[in-house]
């Protein structure tokens, strides 16, 4: 993802309004070097305010290139929803060549500006040194903003920084011959790790960026006789993979790669924040995943026999798709709103990660009102949402709203799918949550399997628990 600097000015003799069923959004298409249309309907950006008849104003527009390199055209337009794209009635657009790479440098077209989460990097091998009680770790980590350097980088363990990594090496496979990537590469080394699986993460510093590299997180699995396994790698004896489409529905990409490890990544965290409650999978008799999609964490979680898993998603073909290929789990549809095809009181655990990120605020009180119907008493719900971390990508109004403890929603017309987007501060998940639950754990940016998205987990009161709210 890019941000680009746009000023727009409405040159007709028409109000242009900022928000409503027929606000006027800048967007942008995608051309191949064959003028063959690519992305037809990209990322909307909201206009700062009504732009009466010649009114300007400038907006920080956000950009998604295309997943394959190539050369393209990027083609910035307006779109007035539930009427007509402006290019289509004749007006002018503005057309950038692109050039867009593999690897980290993503793209950057003239007058770029800063790139939202521009850290990237990877973890690409963990393993014993030859001699020594060691363990060495070697990756990549870059800037996308135009090349800028990484100032340092250090490896946290199972939430605990270790130490700084050592920059500098030399990693041709990733410069792909721009001299700016060259020395991205890291190398790191820790004493052996004690027997069970650790979250490895990568954290990075450029300029005012620092943060953990979301995508580069692995879970690492230590046997019993000392040797490492990484999880989230695939190979025969795992369950089926989904195809490009169904990986790029609930990932936002065809990277298998990361759907995998994002799904392990996930499914240690959901552990971790368990263990905070003195609770493990095999503590429960039957756990429900709400927004199921492809099975990206639950086929993590076949090893827990003793559990009955379920799955519920809105979308038939991804819930058709689990039913055939993770048999150990028992799957069902549901609608975009209230109620669930379940008994009330129908399980110890439910989790719903990324779910109510694509939520308008009535949808989200209406669902946590069910999740707690089906939930058992002194039950556990763990959900994460959009906080602080996305909060520089709100317009400054609906930060002034963010920040006094309002749901800020954009596009909620598209309510459920990844169009509508929703922020929690901290404080504003009280908005949704029910009088029969109260939050016992709340980590910032902790969904690691969802990078940089708060967690939260509540349990469902007993009728003699008191509830304190706060004000």
């Amino acid at each position: 993802m890019v941000v680009l600097p746009v000023r727009v000015k409405n040159i007709s003799p028409h109000k242009w309004p900022a928000n409503g069923r027929y606000s006027v959004r800048i967007s942008y298409h995608w051309v191949d070097n064959k003028e063959g249309t690519v992305v037809f309907d990209g990322e909307r950006t909201h206009l700062t305010c009504d732009l009466e008849p010649n009114q300007e104003t400038a907006c920080d527009v956000t950009i998604k290139a295309p997943s394959t390199p190539g050369q393209y055209v990027l083609e910035i337009d307006l779109v007035q929803e539930s009427v007509a794209w402006f290019r289509d009635k004749g007006c002018e657009t503005v057309r950038v060549p692109v050039t867009v790479v593999d690897g980290p440098p993503s793209f950057w077209p003239a007058g770029a500006g800063w790139v939202v989460d521009d850290l990237v990097g990877s973890i690409d091998h963990i393993d014993h040194l030859a001699a020594g009680d060691f363990i060495e770790m070697h990756g990549w980590v870059a800037s996308r903003t135009k090349g800028a350097p990484v100032d340092s980088a250090e490896i946290h363990l199972d939430g605990v920084g270790l130490g700084g990594v050592t920059l500098g090496l030399a990693r041709d496979d990733i410069a792909r011959g721009r001299a700016e990537f060259l020395q991205n590469g890291w190398t790191f080394r820790c004493p052996i790790l004690k027997q069970g699986k650790h979250l490895v993460e990568l954290y990075a510093r450029s300029g005012l960026e620092c943060h953990a590299v979301g995508p580069a997180s692995q879970v690492i699995d230590v046997m019993e006789d000392g040797s490492l396994r990484m999880e989230g790698q695939y190979s025969s004896k795992s369950v089926p993979l989904p195809s490009a489409d169904l990986i790029t529905l609930v990932s936002g990409t065809p990277d298998v790669g990361w759907f995998l490890r994002s799904g392990a990544v996930a499914a240690w965290t959901i552990e971790d924040a368990l263990s905070a409650m003195a609770r493990g999978f095999d503590d429960f008799k039957s756990i429900l995943d709400f927004g199921c999609g492809c099975g990206r964490v639950l086929r993590h979680l076949q090893a827990h026999t003793s559990v009955r898993f379920f799955g519920s998603d809105y979308n038939r073909i991804l819930v058709e798709w689990c039913t055939r290929n993770l048999t150990y789990a028992e799957f069902k549809v549901n609608d975009a709103w209230p109620p669930l095809p379940y008994e009330g009181m129908s399980f110890d655990f439910i989790y719903a990660l990324s779910v109510f990120t694509h939520m308008t605020v009535p949808q989200q009180k209406a669902w946590m009102e069910e999740l707690s119907r089906v939930l058992r008493k002194g039950g556990l719900l763990l959900l994460s949402t959009n906080g602080n971390h996305y909060r520089r990508t709100l317009h400054a109004e609906d930060k002034i709203r963010f920040d006094a403890g309002d749901i800020v929603v954009y596009q909620p017309e598209s309510l459920g799918t990844n169009l509508c987007a929703a922020f929690h501060s901290p404080r504003s998940i009280w908005k949704i949550v029910p009088k029969d639950m109260t939050v016992v754990r709340f980590v910032d940016e902790g969904a690691k399997g969802n990078p940089y998205q708060d967690l939260f987990l509540l349990m469902k009161l007993d009728g003699a628990d008191s509830l304190r709210r706060p004000s």
